[in-house]
């Protein structure tokens, strides 16, 4: 087998470089042409070229193989256009895509490792928003995070460093329901339903005091 690339040229704006393989195996020949970033160019100890020269099987494997990552990294940008991904829904969305699962783990690393996906500030915005907007509790927000694909411990530092009063928040939700605290007959009801939106016991009994209080 004869593997020879046939040109290196700069593309999007130096970002990445274009390369063109030809690949000759008795009779038969193939062209492959794919672009790799500028750092893997480097990685290989290529440089920008137009002349022709042969590689072994072995780097050609790895020009294929960067080529794979270089246009899941892509898909995965295009896909972070459109909305915030933690590494593992990019990761699932590549693969539903019809990258192989070695190729969409790099890539949502990659795109970790350069700064586009942000899972510590992505997760604290989500909880502030889950609190604020739809006046969930610690717990809730936690199952909800999870479902999105967070890391449990990007999780539990979104949630140790937030300032929220989740015993405030409580107490709006608690207003919300309309169901009357101080009447024993609705009281387990009321605390239930605020379990159910994910608050401790600790952070409901504070709120039907303060909501007392208030009375």
């Amino acid at each position: 087998m004869e593997i020879t690339v046939t040109e290196i040229r700069a593309a999007a704006d130096g970002a990445e470089a274009l390369l063109t393989l030809d690949i000759v195996s008795g009779e038969k020949s193939q062209r492959i042409r794919g672009s790799i970033t500028a750092a893997m160019l480097s990685e290989l100890g290529f440089g920008l070229r137009r002349e022709a020269f042969a590689i072994d099987r072995e780097t050609c494997e790895r020009v294929l193989h960067f080529m794979k990552l270089t246009a899941a990294i892509k898909k995965g940008l295009s896909l972070l256009a459109f909305s915030r991904n933690t590494a593992r829904t990019m990761k699932r969305k590549l693969v539903q895509k019809g990258f192989s699962d070695e190729i969409a783990r790099e890539a949502s690393a990659y795109l970790v490792g350069h700064g586009y996906i942000d899972e510590q500030s992505d997760a604290e915005l989500a909880v502030e928003n889950m609190a604020k907007r739809s006046l969930y509790g610690p717990n809730r927000i936690k199952s909800a995070l999870y479902a999105k694909g967070f890391p449990e411990d990007v999780i539990r530092a979104a949630l140790a460093e937030t300032e929220l009063d989740f015993e405030e928040i409580c107490l709006a939700r608690l207003r919300r329901l309309g169901i009357d605290p101080t009447d024993p007959e609705t009281k387990k009801k009321l605390v239930s339903k605020l379990g159910y939106y994910g608050f401790t016991y600790e952070q409901i009994r504070g709120a039907i005091a303060r909501y007392r209080e208030e009375e």
